[in-house]
């Protein structure tokens, strides 16, 4: 963590009185991204029992989705180490990133800070094969595994809405015909892999919430099923963003509005961390290249950070010219995963 974000970091958690630990993951226009995944829970461990137990403990969170299984431990893990738990969302938790923040006694967002809705989309096996690529020889594309189209829960639930409400079909005959047509076209395991899925996102978010609601009193209990429906029914595309005034007024989040001074503060250290991680960013490997043949490349693509401990993930690689002419560099990667900096 260089100087400018160890200072913005040491006056956040006079301002949350808690110790602070980020976790950030880039996402690019174009080039290289990283998502929530398990492989940062040992990570943790690392940076968590470095900390030791303290009274509270603020996550500071960026990325747009990734694992749905990681948010459940990660949240318990942390736990262990305090006994309060705040995210602080400066912009994007979308996704795994929104179950993350379910599991928070708080979440404190900034006027940029957007959530998402927390319904999965499956592949597996079953899943409808995606169309094969046209220019792609038929012996080539005979030794690669076929792509297989995601399955949005959503999707399925819009498209039975859509037959009962739009096109009226209200009798178990007509029903049974909606889910004959899609059965047609999508394997009915994979149709059941979706139910499961369904299924597991609403007992996941329903444990995560409980962790710091009391599932026992009525009025607790009503809260958090409609939070539930809303993050994973009533929001049907997946592409809707919540900003932190929905989240708190109308699905009862709790969220907080940090004072101007924290605001500040929560995007400053973005900044730091968009530059460092090249968020947003577009890479285009041609431009880099220039007149060059080939040239080195390095990604740095995640961090998990305190100001005394540090982890990157990082992929190296090189820029290659084509061969043929008109065509665009290669871009070999060699080495990636984690690599502890301090």
């Amino acid at each position: 963590m260089n100087e400018k974000c160890k200072g913005l970091v040491q006056k956040i958690e006079l301002a949350e009185s808690a110790r602070l630990i980020s976790y950030v993951l880039a996402d690019r226009l174009s080039g290289p991204g990283a998502s929530i995944a398990m492989d940062a829970l040992g990570l943790f461990y690392r940076h968590l029992e470095a900390i030791g137990k303290v009274n509270k403990i603020a996550l500071f969170l960026y990325t747009t989705g990734g694992d749905t299984m990681v948010p459940w431990r990660l949240v318990n893990l942390i736990r262990e180490y305090c006994d309060q738990f705040t995210v602080l969302v400066p912009y994007k938790a979308h996704s795994a990133g929104t179950l993350v923040c379910l599991g928070a006694d708080e979440m404190v967002m900034t006027k940029m800070a957007e959530l998402s809705p927390i319904d999965p989309s499956v592949t597996n096996a079953f899943n409808p094969q995606g169309p094969a690529v046209p220019s792609m020889p038929p012996n080539v594309a005979a030794a690669i595994p076929p792509v297989r189209i995601p399955i949005s829960v959503e999707d399925v639930a819009a498209y039975f809405k859509l037959a009962k409400e739009r096109a009226e079909l209200d009798t178990p005959e007509s029903r049974f015909g909606a889910l004959q047509q899609l059965t047609n076209v999508v394997h009915p395991l994979a149709l059941g892999n979706v139910e499961r899925s369904h299924t597991m996102i609403r007992e996941l978010a329903r444990k995560l919430l409980s962790l710091h609601m009391n599932l026992k009193d009525e009025t607790q209990s009503k809260r958090c099923n409609d939070i539930i429906d809303t993050l994973t029914e009533k929001l049907y595309s997946h592409q809707h963003l919540i900003p932190r005034r929905e989240a708190r007024d109308i699905i009862g989040l709790k969220v907080r509005y940090p004072e101007a001074y924290e605001e500040d503060l929560l995007m400053g250290l973005f900044a730091e961390y968009k530059n460092d991680l090249g968020i947003g960013g577009i890479f285009n490997p041609a431009l880099e290249l220039g007149d060059r043949t080939e040239m080195p490349k390095e990604f740095s693509l995640a961090k998990i950070e305190t100001t005394k401990t540090e982890d990157s993930f990082l992929m190296r690689g090189k820029i290659v010219r084509a061969s043929q002419p008109n065509q665009p560099p290669a871009v070999n990667i060699y080495d990636q995963g984690w690599q502890k900096i301090l």
